[in-house]
Parts: structure tokens; C-alpha cells; sequence
């Protein structure tokens, strides 16, 4: 399932160049993003496949942007949120960021022309908050639906959350996350996120 979840992350992280048109919609957000990270991975996907410390570059200067860490950690750390110093709120966004970063970025390499399709999204009724279904279709052929929860930050749509069969990658953080703060506290988790494996 992680693997899901992190090729679902993967498709959809490439930022929008500057140069282009911006996506107005969820759904123009996430095709562009497919349509920018297909660019590159046809230009150089064996160079990549080689140099990991190239992949974990491109991905964290494409994946980052693009998706809402700061509010995805307050709903990861759910309760450990209150307590928890801004300095801490802050160092886990990072730790949780470069984490996924390592965890997921050679999900990347799987996505290929077709990989990946939108199918359409359903607004939240405040108009800030969309989920953008698509579906993903796996080496053997198998069609998974994912889902990507996103928000509108100073006119921009970042993803938050992707639901991968059903499973989300938030809620899945936080109870995974919550036994090892209840047992060894926030600042040994951000450290552990942290460190290299």
C-alpha cells in the first residue's frame, strides 16, 4: 500500500515551470504536474535510475512545492499538535518532507505515459478544498483508484493527502507516528525522520 501511496505522490509532484501557463482548477493542477513530471522522466529516467542523490533532487524540487506539509503535519501529529513547540511543529514538516522524499522518490521512476488518469473532482462547498480522483494503472495492468485531497493556499492548489485504495497517507502517518511519539516523544520521531536509513 505504500507503494501506492508514494507512486500516487510520485505522478503528481512535478511543479509547474514558471514559464507556463498556471492551472486554474485541481484537475489542471494535477495534469499539468503528470504532463511536467513525464518531461522528465522521458528525458533522462536511466540517468536517474543510476545517480539516487539526482532523483532525490529532482523530486524534492518537484514534489515539495506542490504539496501542503504544514497543514498535513498538523492532522498527522493530531493531538501531539497542541503541545508541541513551533520549533517542533516546524522541524517535523521538514523531517516529514525529506522522509518522503527518500521513502517514495523511486516511485517516481515507475510512471510512464498512461500511468495515469483523471477522471474528475468533487469541490468542497467553501470552494478551497477539492479531491481529485484518478486512477493509476499498475506494471500488470491492474487499475487503482487514487484519490488526492487538495487545498487552495494564496491561489495556488497544493495536495495534503492521497488515498490509495481507500487507505489515507495521513491518517496512516498518524497512528504509525502516534505510537512512537507516545513512546520516545516528537523529538526522537523528528530525528528519526531525519536521519538516513
Amino acid at each position: 500500500m505504500a507503494c501506492l501511496v508514494g507512486l500516487g505522490m510520485a505522478i503528481f509532484a512535478c511543479a509547474v515551470s514558471a514559464d507556463t501557463i498556471e492551472p486554474e482548477t485541481p484537475e489542471e493542477t494535477i495534469q499539468m504536474m503528470t504532463d511536467n513530471v513525464l518531461v522528465y522522466l522521458e528525458w533522462d529516467r536511466e540517468g536517474l535510475k543510476k545517480d539516487r542523490a539526482r532523483l532525490d533532487a529532482l523530486v524534492a524540487e518537484q514534489i515539495l512545492p506542490n504539496f501542503e506539509f504544514r497543514y498535513a503535519s498538523r492532522l498527522i501529529l493530531g493531538k501531539h499538535w497542541k503541545t508541541a513547540t513551533p520549533e517542533q511543529r516546524e522541524a517535523f514538516a521538514d523531517a516529514f518532507a525529506a522522509y518522503l522524499v527518500r521513502v517514495y522518490g523511486h516511485a517516481l521512476l515507475q510512471v510512464k505515459r498512461d500511468t495515469l488518469t483523471v477522471l474528475d473532482a468533487e469541490d468542497a462547498p467553501d470552494g478551497a478544498k477539492a479531491t481529485v480522483r484518478s486512477r493509476i494503472v499498475m506494471t500488470d495492468g491492474t487499475e487503482v483508484p487514487v484519490d488526492f485531497r487538495m487545498v487552495q493556499i494564496q491561489g495556488y492548489w497544493k495536495i495534503w493527502d492521497v488515498i490509495a485504495r481507500g487507505v489515507s497517507y495521513v491518517r496512516t502517518y498518524r497512528a504509525d507516528f502516534g505510537v512512537v511519539i507516545a513512546n520516545d516523544g516528537l523529538d526522537y520521531l523528528n530525528e528519526f525522520l531525519r536521519t538516513p536509513k
